[in-house]
């Protein structure tokens, strides 16, 4: 009886690049995370908490709401401890999350489906974010807005408080696997999504319908001229 030859397996792995981009706001900024004030009440009332009179309703606080919508980063200074509009824009941060859906869903308008994009790119958080969730970004201000939104299998109207971001910036990093796809498909995939797809709320192709706003261009940047938070975390990961 002849000896059965194994032949060896070989484990190619998958080898991974980094591409550095800053994003550019073409158009203000919406973020749109729910206000824990309201969320508090939610449960209260579902929890059998304090419950208004019947009629009667909770009142509002749209100041409380406008801050709630916003993600915010560790405070770096005393100064950055402040509960005021110049404090916030020191802090101010988006889920890095966001730019990878953006991503995802402008691969529609490509032979990529979006079950591989979602699969191949991964969108670093910015390393002064210690729960591994936010960007860092830049802007020149914040305005108050009040939109009208509707919630619910009702479509029920109600006011949604939040801010508006003017002329944001962004600094991330795209890691994909480079012998599955390119630099350039990558960096094809952001554009077409800035300006087709964009972030936040109320953007031109959203879950919830269309919009003006959360389009960006973008401008690919090399990890060694990345902002000192990113090159210090890439030398340690000895990615640079």
């Amino acid at each position: 009886m002849a000896k059965k030859t194994t032949e060896p397996v070989v484990i190619t792995g998958v080898k991974r690049d980094f591409i550095g981009f800053t994003l550019y706001g073409l158009s203000h900024w919406i973020p749109e995370k729910f206000p824990q004030s309201v969320i508090d009440k939610m449960v209260r009332d579902q929890t059998g908490g304090k419950v208004p009179t019947k009629g009667a309703k909770e009142p509002r606080d749209p100041d409380r709401e406008r801050f709630e919508s916003l993600h915010l980063l560790p405070a770096r200074n005393k100064a950055e401890e402040k509960h005021d509009k110049s404090a916030w824009l020191k802090r101010l941060g988006m889920p890095s999350v966001a730019v990878k859906q953006s991503a995802v869903n402008a691969a529609r308008f490509t032979e990529m489906s979006m079950v591989e994009a979602r699969g191949m790119m991964f969108f670093e958080a910015h390393p002064d974010d210690p729960e591994g969730m936010l960007l860092r970004v830049e802007a020149d201000d914040l305005v108050e807005r009040t939109d009208i939104v509707r919630v619910g299998n009702a479509r029920t109207a109600m006011p949604a408080f939040r801010y508006g971001i003017v002329n944001p910036r962004v600094e991330g990093v795209v890691s994909f696997p480079s012998n599955m796809l390119n630099a350039q498909s990558v960096a094809n995939l952001l554009t077409m999504a800035g300006e087709l797809v964009g972030v936040m709320g109320w953007r031109p192709l959203g879950v919830k319908g269309t919009g003006p706003f959360g389009r960006y261009r973008i401008e690919l940047k090399e990890l060694p001229k990345m902002s000192g938070p990113w090159t210090d975390s890439f030398k340690k990961r000895k990615i640079l």
